[in-house]
């Protein structure tokens, strides 16, 4: 047990003794700063050069210790310790890029066309990313768009009287499904000047909250 302390207590050690080594390098040269003249530019620029050169060898042995650091505990991992790791990590990775259906409590807001002095007034992909904005500004977890899950690389952009959303063409209505703090992701909605405020002048939208949604994975575009 001794020998295991001392095994991951050393690269700590020596991180702690190289941060101090550091820190006493830049007090002794800003401790000559005040009440130099002007002769002593010179030697003041050499040292500078000097402590960046200690700074670059001392920023590479940190590097080099906290690979060992992390080599000395990833040792002690089982085999099976260290592919449950591994597995929540893929897990994790695929979650946020949008490759796994995902389930929980949030809000679904409806936005449909609405017909104005005789006159039809659709629902544009502005419309639509004005909310998607609001959604993630307010911590949305994951988004979908007519069941297009919404990524980092989803495009939304007018197709004619159609929205494109991962390159496939929709119409109004659009529902629009936001898991998260369903409290949270509601009153966002309604903040003054915000998006519901905006858009309900020419357009119906309708904002619910629910216990439990289901937001699809991302299928391509």
């Amino acid at each position: 047990m001794l020998g295991q302390k001392w095994k991951f207590g050393l690269p700590m050690a020596a991180l702690a003794a190289i941060f101090g080594l550091f820190c006493a390098l830049l007090l002794r040269s800003g401790a000559g700063l005040y009440g130099r003249s002007e002769g002593g530019v010179a030697e003041l620029d050499a040292r500078a050069r000097q402590l960046l050169a200690d700074n670059e060898i001392l920023s590479q042995r940190v590097e080099a210790l906290s690979q060992e650091l992390w080599t000395a505990k990833s040792a002690k991992l089982s085999e099976a310790e260290a592919t449950r790791y591994l597995e929540g990590q893929i897990e994790a990775l695929r979650r946020s890029a949008g490759l796994t259906e995902l389930t929980g409590p949030g809000v679904r807001i409806t936005l449909a066309a609405r017909e104005q002095n005789g006159a039809l007034v659709l629902v544009s992909d502005e419309d639509v990313l004005q909310i998607i904005n609001e959604l993630n500004a307010s911590g949305a977890e994951a988004l979908a768009i007519n069941g297009e899950r919404f990524v980092a690389t989803t495009e939304i952009r007018k197709a004619g009287d159609f929205v494109s959303i991962n390159a496939r063409h929709y119409s109004a209505p659009f529902e629009i499904l936001a898991i998260g703090n369903a409290q949270t992701l509601y009153a966002a909605m309604f903040l003054y000047g915000g998006a519901v405020e905006r858009l309900e002048r020419w357009v119906d939208i309708r904002v619910e909250m629910s216990e439990e949604l289901s937001v699809p994975a991302f299928r391509g575009a």
